[in-house]
């Protein structure tokens, strides 16, 4: 530093006096640092809890309806179809949820669960590969496993509300 060189031409004592000044202006600057870091930590921490709003933390339903086959070659098959919704959003599947076409359901489910990903494995392990076809989110399968399918899903979300 250019001060602190004169400083040490002008006098020895001159020197240790712009060495503690600069010493302590560098001491508050790096305080001001850490107090703008523990901020922009703490803003964070408070937005954490936010992104699941209080008393939303169950707020979700799980459905499985069934797609009848048109083919006549398919007529033994059916379409599974897997969907998640938030409470809110679940309502313009009501006309599905209250016909005969609902095949599995389930609420009060918690954002952090993945049905989805989870129903299709118990698919993949429960049946034969030949007996399915995943896409997305259907499941093209015979008609004559969908009871051992229902059952293993059922345990399964039964399993998980008791894990809570």
């Amino acid at each position: 530093l250019l001060v602190n060189a004169v400083a040490m031409w002008a006098s020895p004592r001159y020197a240790w006096y712009i060495y503690r000044l600069l010493d302590e202006i560098h001491r508050q600057e790096r305080e001001e640092m850490e107090n703008k870091l523990e901020a922009k930590d703490k803003s964070i921490q408070k937005r954490i809890p936010r992104s699941v709003p209080k008393g939303k933390e169950k707020n979700y339903k799980y459905m499985i309806y069934t797609e009848e086959m048109e083919n006549e070659e398919d007529k033994d098959m059916v379409m599974l179809h897997l969907v998640r919704r938030n409470n809110k959003s679940f309502y313009d599947l009501a006309k599905i949820y209250k016909s005969d076409r609902n095949w599995f359901y389930r609420e009060n489910l918690p954002i952090s669960m993945t049905p989805n990903e989870d129903v299709k494995q118990i698919v993949q392990d429960t049946l034969p590969q030949t007996h399915y076809d995943i896409k997305g989110c259907t499941i093209l399968t015979f008609k004559e496993d969908l009871p051992l399918l229902k059952e293993k899903i059922t345990e399964y979300f039964d399993n998980f509300k008791q894990v809570e």
